[in-house]
């Protein structure tokens, strides 16, 4: 789906202004696992997409959460990058 507001032009993942993806294919649709959505709308919150093979889709999305990441210290305990680490 589009980002923000604007032209539409180019890749918008590679430009940071994807909103979300949807992959609409279905194993019941009219041809199976063919998606073939068009015309995307977002409103409220709601992202509303038709699709020719399996019908509507109505995807709510969610806020966007920061990244978390798990760095083991030799301990197992998470390391923060302390300066008190002490390297041999």
């Amino acid at each position: 789906m589009g980002g923000d507001t604007g032209e539409r032009r180019g890749d918008l993942g590679k430009q940071g202004r994807l909103t979300a993806t949807v992959t609409t294919a279905d194993p019941v649709g009219h041809i199976p696992n063919v998606p073939s959505a068009w015309g995307g709308i977002y409103r409220n919150g709601y992202l509303y997409i038709p699709d020719t093979n399996s019908g509507l889709w109505i995807v709510q999305l969610e806020p966007k959460k920061p990244p978390t990441a798990y760095v083991p210290d030799a301990n197992g305990e998470p390391w923060h990058g302390s300066s008190r680490r002490t390297w041999r």
